[in-house]
C-alpha cells in the first residue's frame, strides 16, 4: 500500500484582489443590513434580547423587541421571513445530505 503525498495550499491574504470602499459605501451597506435585519431578523433579536443579563436596560430592550415581533407578526412579515430561512435551511439539506 503506498502512501499518498501530502499537497499544502498556498495561504491566501484575506485582502488579495480586494477593492478599497469609501466611507459613505461603506455606511450605507451597514444600514442596509441593520434594516434587513430589523425587517428580517426580529424573531433572532427577540432571542438575543431574551438571553441578555437581566436588568432594567435588558427588560427595556425585550419589550421593545417583542413589541417590533407582535407588529411584523400582525402585517405577517414574520412569515415571509420564516418562509426564506425555510427554504435556506432546505438547500443547506440538499447540499449537506
Amino acid at each position: 500500500m503506498q502512501s499518498r503525498a501530502i499537497r499544502y495550499r498556498p495561504t491566501v491574504e484575506a485582502l488579495d484582489g480586494a477593492t478599497s470602499s469609501n466611507l459613505m459605501q461603506v455606511s450605507l451597506s451597514i444600514i442596509l443590513a441593520g434594516l434587513v435585519m430589523l425587517l428580517l431578523g426580529s424573531n433572532s433579536l427577540l432571542s438575543w434580547c431574551n438571553n441578555l443579563p437581566v436588568g432594567q436596560v435588558s427588560d427595556s430592550l425585550v419589550s421593545i423587541c417583542q413589541t417590533w415581533q407582535d407588529a411584523l407578526t400582525q402585517i405577517g412579515l414574520t412569515w415571509f421571513a420564516e418562509t426564506i430561512r425555510a427554504v435556506l435551511r432546505s438547500f443547506e439539506a440538499l447540499r449537506w445530505g
